[in-house]
């Protein structure tokens, strides 16, 4: 028969005393160590999406702003425009078919163009790319931007909603606008314009496709406009 014999462990004992405190060294390495990686993990997550936020918003800067100077470039082209002039000022119909078929024509040259609005203050019309009966839903919303403009040149889009009913079709469009305006309107008269409306929505979606999370994004220039 073996005998047996029982061994018990001396919690006082300088062993268990030496490993009681390897084990408390090594549990606050490992709880620092932890800590350490979960700042520096944080902090390389935080960096990276200041980086895309960045990113993303150089490149919306320079889409908007390249947007606005061509949109600036070609409500220039128009106004400069010989065809343009007639429809802006001559009283002879004669004289105005070739630009209304021209604004027709560059209505379609690009997708950013929602419509392009004429007003000759000499026979109190507009003229349009679009036709009737669809530009008359515009009417209100034309004149009150040449109405309002302080300057001969709008120095920022002016945001409009149209509301077209046609043949019981229920139509919304989110336009914005610039115009030039031959001189300052009055009260008593509106001045001789010419106005680019182009499609809001064509920039709305452009943001969507390139912020792709639930984020509300605002657009404004330097002004705070």
């Amino acid at each position: 028969m073996f005998n047996k014999k029982h061994y018990k462990f001396n919690l006082n004992s300088t062993f268990a005393k030496l490993l009681g405190s390897y084990l408390i060294i090594i549990s606050l390495i490992l709880t620092t160590s932890s800590l350490v990686f979960f700042r520096k993990y944080e902090k390389l997550i935080v960096t990276q999406e200041y980086n895309l936020s960045e990113k993303l918003l150089n490149q919306a800067n320079y889409y908007v702003d390249f947007n606005i100077q061509w949109a600036t470039s070609f409500l220039y082209s128009l106004y400069l425009d010989e065809d343009i002039y007639d429809l802006m000022f001559s009283q002879s119909s004669h004289y105005k078919k070739n630009g209304i078929s021209k604004l027709k024509h560059l209505n379609l040259s690009s997708s950013n163009i929602d419509s392009i609005f004429i007003y000759n203050k000499f026979d109190d019309k507009f003229y349009s790319s679009l036709g009737s009966p669809a530009e008359n839903y515009y009417l209100p919303s034309m004149k009150n931007i040449i109405y309002k403009s302080k300057n001969t040149f709008t120095d920022a889009f002016i945001p409009s909603q149209i509301k077209i009913n046609l043949k019981n079709n229920n139509i919304t469009k989110n336009i914005i606008s610039i115009a030039i305006l031959t001189s300052k309107s009055s009260e008593k008269s509106l001045s001789s314009a010419v106005i680019l409306n182009l499609n809001a929505n064509t920039f709305s979606n452009y943001f969507k496709h390139n912020i792709t999370n639930n984020s509300n994004l605002f657009v404004m220039d330097n002004n705070g406009t």
